[in-house]
């Protein structure tokens, strides 16, 4: 397969150069090889959009709209970022080998950060995103509503949570949760952008806290996404403090429910595991970030429990790129290195990992995450370069043969927000500038301290 063998006596091709950045339609992309983790085979056809949706997934297009040439590339869902910090684009290469790294060089760095530099700093991965075809973050940080503003400037979608915490990390006390509280009363973002709740962590919240974000949550159908067992220093500190795991704790202050991601979980053991199923959570698994920080999770035993993964980058302290591609591929073999065959863990189900899984946990499924009538036409268009070629198995060629070199175009309800690899929403150099202005600021203020 090629993604050549289609073609339309009754539908002349146009090339894709000529549609315009942001088309309404209706119109077709045809001949694509077309790749998602729902019921349907991959295989060659056609998605026709209008008005940000799409309208029908067909073999052939419909002769009544104008029908672009898509025969050079896979098509696939936008991809979920399920766990990022943007704004840490300043800490790149900074990580590698630091021991404790999140108390003792995480927490006291970002104590220089002030809400005015959030968005310039926060470009950095969120461009590094698109480009890996990344439609949508989910972002938990310090002064988030500057991330959300630099989601919204380069045209993706966002999840954000306000961090909250009230025994730790670099902004600890009160005033965290009056930030939360002041941005959900202040919402000003369009519907691309969504709150949630963010605690930090099981021993940087207490009890009273994390108890009421909980209720909070449940009470306004807010996902709660939260690190969990991160560490062995986090697991130890709780215990010394609540003689109980992370994950019970987190479970006695009603924080865990479906509507919950609990990210790394490094530290879990099987009655844990119990919890976290029994509670419908989402594990939020960032493969590269784990390993650099301590350790890999137990994937295979989550995986064997029935609890559902969402993949995330983490931030570019422990993974210095954005890139959720490489983030599935990786996924994928470290299965099969803890003992998961294909048969039981397959390439759509990696896929789902880093598309629908985390669009069904944000509530998104009906928007994003599969290419479906009805979805928006959130897209990414991979190009069948000779090195993919020949596309003979798509969700392999996606997974193992392509990278985020070969992702040429990526649109957000039917609209480019990259195209042929170039920023479409802000200008490029624009974006460069601002965020390496930004990140002098924060160096100078540390060298200060």
């Amino acid at each position: 397969m090629t993604g050549r063998s289609m073609t339309s006596a009754t539908n002349k091709l146009l090339p894709l150069k000529d549609l315009g950045n942001q088309p309404k339609g209706p119109y077709t992309l045809a001949s694509a090889v077309l790749v998602d983790a729902g019921p349907e085979e991959a295989g060659v056809g056609c998605l026709t959009i209008e008005n940000g949706r799409i309208i029908a997934r067909s073999k052939v297009p419909d002769p009544r709209y104008p029908t672009y040439d898509c025969s050079d590339f896979i098509i696939c869902p936008g991809l979920v970022n399920a766990h990022t910090h943007c704004a840490m684009g300043f800490f790149r290469g900074l990580g590698h080998g630091k021991t404790d790294m999140i108390e003792n060089f995480l927490f006291p760095a970002e104590k220089a950060l002030t809400p005015e530099l959030l968005e310039d700093l926060s470009l950095s991965y969120i461009a590094a995103g698109i480009r890996a075809g990344v439609t949508m973050f989910s972002d938990h940080y310090y002064f988030v509503e500057g991330v959300g503003r630099a989601i919204e400037k380069l045209g993706a979608r966002g999840i954000i949570g306000e961090t909250v915490a009230d025994l730790g990390g670099a902004f600890p006390g009160a005033e965290s949760t009056k930030r939360m509280h002041t941005m959900l009363e202040r919402w000003k973002f369009s519907d691309r952008i969504a709150p949630s709740v963010a605690p930090h962590a099981a021993d940087t919240v207490s009890k009273k806290l994390l108890t009421e974000l909980g209720a909070f949550a449940a009470n306004n159908k807010m996902h709660l996404h939260m690190h969990l067992a991160q560490t062995t220093g986090e697991l130890q500190r709780v215990q010394k403090r609540e003689h109980i795991s992370p994950v019970r704790y987190a479970a006695n202050c009603g924080a865990l429910s479906e509507r919950t991601l609990a990210v790394h979980l490094i530290a879990c053991d099987d009655d844990d595991i119990k919890i976290l199923k029994d509670h419908n959570v989402t594990a939020g698994i960032c493969p590269v970030s784990e390993i650099v920080y301590e350790r890999l999770p137990a994937v295979d035993r989550l995986f064997r429990a029935g609890i559902t993964t969402a993949l995330g980058t983490d931030c570019a302290a422990s993974n210095d790129t954005s890139d959720i591609l490489a983030e599935m591929r990786i996924f994928s073999l470290l299965m099969r290195d803890r003992g998961v065959s294909l048969e039981d863990y397959s390439f759509k189900d990696t896929l789902a990992a880093g598309t629908v899984n985390g669009a069904n946990l944000f509530g998104k499924s009906h928007v994003t995450g599969l290419l479906k009538t009805g979805s928006a036409a959130d897209l990414v268009l991979v190009n069948l370069a000779v090195d993919i070629l020949p596309a003979s198995n798509p969700l392999a060629n996606l997974l193992y043969s392509a990278n985020a070199g070969h992702v040429d175009h990526v649109l957000v309800e039917g609209r480019f927000i990259l195209r042929d690899r170039k920023l479409t929403m802000a200008g490029e150099s624009d974006v460069k500038l601002s965020y390496v202005k930004a990140v002098e600021t924060i160096k100078k203020r540390l060298q200060k301290a």
